[in-house]
């Protein structure tokens, strides 16, 4: 069988006021596209029928009501390869300072 149902799952940019989680609620409350949702301040959570609603339309809904997705940004090249340095030693070394710095 085909897996219909997807999720959608956000965190917003800002908090989401009260009068826009109120709107999303009587939005989606009825929805038949709409299996289940969660909506709070920090962000939104749904299931959607994808016969009934594209994740196009569901964030297309969404910003027309206020939310904002928060993005976070990635690192570059560079800045990944130095996080992983840096983890690397932090393993092998610890926080003691090497040998030759005592």
């Amino acid at each position: 069988m085909e897996d219909y149902m997807h999720t959608f799952n956000r965190k917003s940019s800002g908090s989401i006021n009260k009068s826009d989680i109120r709107r999303l609620r009587v939005l989606f409350e009825h929805d038949k596209g709409i299996e289940n949702f969660r909506i709070s301040p920090d962000g939104i959570y749904l299931e959607y029928n994808t016969y009934v609603y594209s994740l196009s339309q569901i964030e297309e809904i969404l910003n027309k009501n206020g939310f904002r997705e928060s993005i976070e940004k990635k690192h570059g090249f560079f800045m990944t390869q130095i996080q992983n340095l840096a983890e690397s030693n932090k393993k092998t070394y610890g926080d003691r300072k090497p040998d030759c710095c005592h």
